[in-house]
C-alpha cells in the first residue's frame, strides 16, 4: 500500500470527518470478499495518534505557503484552524513537527509566510512542562522574539507560542486550545 495520502483525505482522517460507504447491493450484501482490500475505519469520536498513520514525507509545498532553505529544511504554512496539539499532529503526520525558530533570519522567513489579515500561527514553543520555562519540545530556546510584556500567561492558561506576522513576527503566548493557523517544519 502506498504511503501517499491525498491532502483532502488526510485532512478528513486527521480532523474527525465521518463518511459512510455502502458495500454491495441495496441490502449491503455482496461485494468485497478480499480482506486485503478492506480498510479499518476510525470512528468520528476516536482521536487519531501519530502512529495510526504512515507519514507522508513528500516534496516541500503541501501547505498554503512554503519556503525551502538551501540545506533542504522545508517550512510550510497551513491556513486552517487548529489547536496547538492538532496542528502538531498534522505536522507530524507530514513527516515533521511544528516549526522552531533559532535565529532572526528564520523568524523573518516564517513571518513572511503568514498573511497579516490572519496574523497568528502556532510554532513548536511551549512552557507546558514548567511555567515560564519556554522550550522547543524540551530543548531550551536560544533565540526569542517576544512582544513587549510577553509571555504573560494570561488568565493562567497561555502555554503555547504563536508568531504574530502583523507585528513584525513578534511572539505571544496563547491558550493551546485556541484555534490558529500553523507552520510545520520538516
Amino acid at each position: 500500500m502506498s504511503s501517499f495520502i491525498p491532502k483532502a483525505l488526510a485532512s478528513l482522517l486527521l480532523f474527525g470527518a465521518a463518511c459512510t460507504t455502502q458495500v454491495g447491493g441495496p441490502d449491503g450484501v455482496g461485494g468485497i470478499d478480499d480482506k486485503e482490500d478492506n480498510v479499518d475505519v476510525i470512528g468520528a469520536d476516536a482521536a487519531p495518534t501519530p502512529d495510526a498513520f504512515t507519514p507522508f514525507d513528500g516534496p516541500c509545498g503541501e501547505g498554503d505557503a512554503f519556503f525551502e532553505t538551501g540545506d533542504g529544511i522545508c517550512f510550510e504554512y497551513f491556513f486552517e484552524s487548529s489547536s496547538w496539539a492538532g496542528a502538531r499532529l498534522k505536522c507530524q503526520f507530514l513527516g515533521g513537527d511544528l516549526a522552531r525558530v533559532d535565529d532572526s533570519a528564520t523568524n523573518g522567513i516564517l513571518s513572511s509566510l503568514v498573511p497579516t489579515a490572519f496574523p497568528q500561527a502556532w510554532l513548536l514553543g511551549s512552557d507546558s512542562e514548567t511555567e515560564g520555562v519556554w522550550t522547543w519540545d524540551g530543548e531550551p530556546m536560544s533565540y526569542g522574539n517576544w512582544r513587549p510584556g510577553e509571555p504573560n500567561n494570561g488568565n493562567g492558561v497561555e502555554n503555547c507560542l504563536v508568531l504574530v506576522s502583523d507585528q513584525g513576527g513578534a511572539w505571544d503566548d496563547n491558550n493551546c486550545n485556541d484555534l490558529k493557523s500553523y507552520i510545520c517544519q520538516r
